[in-house]
């Protein structure tokens, strides 16, 4: 597991001593440029000082090896992939996920009505998530009859942005349940009222779940995990799953294991 930031920084603030040291090439993108900092780099922190008085709030990333992803059984699951948009903006978090809220501003993701969705293309292919939905998996319809459908991951319908047709190219996954045992993490946990909440670190792995008590294909946490404005179970995924998602490249998402 390596640890690392991405920074975004304007080319032009850079000298051309400090491009050099960073290792990147004289030219710059007057747009400004995406720069890489791992922590095992052997100068990490003469970069970061440097690249942290340009970004001082840079993206937490992490990479895993090759050992690390073929020992896994169990995989969280992330879409990098993001097609369109819940519909009506106004309303879709009540459409939805009905009247679950744990104060007046954070909403709790606890799905009772189909997503209605707009700005959908016709062609999509492989999973992709959408923008305000942070726990649903789409997929279009020719990857779940064949891929998905076979290891009994039942689906739900998407329906057009009015709410009065069924998108017949896409679906929505459904969980096959939640997890039976806690996660083995060092996740922070926020209190709101009487529950605990997590907050999510790129930079602490998940651990935890024996795969004969967890035999799911596709299942949430136990735990609830804090966003900005929505409380949501983390989705995750048995290592058959992944297994038939990379050996039949179905892209859209990127994936984090489980180390134990």
């Amino acid at each position: 597991m390596r640890k690392g930031y991405r920074y975004f920084v304007a080319g032009s603030k850079l000298t051309n001593e400090k491009r050099l040291f960073l290792g990147l090439a004289p030219e710059y993108e007057s747009i400004g440029e995406v720069i890489v900092l791992f922590e095992n780099d052997e100068h990490f922190e003469k970069k970061k000082i440097i690249l942290s008085r340009y970004n001082d709030s840079p993206i937490r990333i992490v990479e895993y090896s090759n050992a690390e992803m073929n020992k896994a059984d169990f995989f969280y699951l992330e879409l990098s992939n993001q097609k369109g948009y819940p519909s009506p903006e106004k309303s879709y978090l009540r459409d939805i996920f009905g009247n679950s809220f744990i104060n007046e501003n954070i909403q709790i993701f606890n799905q009772v009505n189909d997503v209605a969705a707009t700005d959908i293309p016709k062609q999509i292919t492989g999973l992709f998530g959408m923008a305000w939905l942070p726990s649903l998996i789409f997929c279009d319809i020719l990857t779940y009859e064949k891929y998905i459908k076979p290891l009994d991951i039942q689906c739900r319908r998407v329906m057009d942005g009015n709410r009065k047709k069924v998108r017949d190219n896409i679906v929505q996954l459904l969980p096959e349940g939640v997890a039976n045992d806690e996660l083995k993490t060092d996740h922070e946990r926020i209190k709101l009222g009487s529950q605990y909440f997590c907050k999510f670190d790129y930079h602490i792995h998940f651990s935890g779940y024996a795969p004969v008590r967890n035999r799911l294909n596709f299942f949430l946490t136990k735990e609830l995990f804090l966003s900005i404005k929505t409380t949501y179970r983390m989705p995750i995924i048995s290592k058959s799953f992944y297994e038939v998602l990379q050996k039949n490249k179905i892209k859209g998402a990127r994936f984090y294991p489980f180390i134990n």
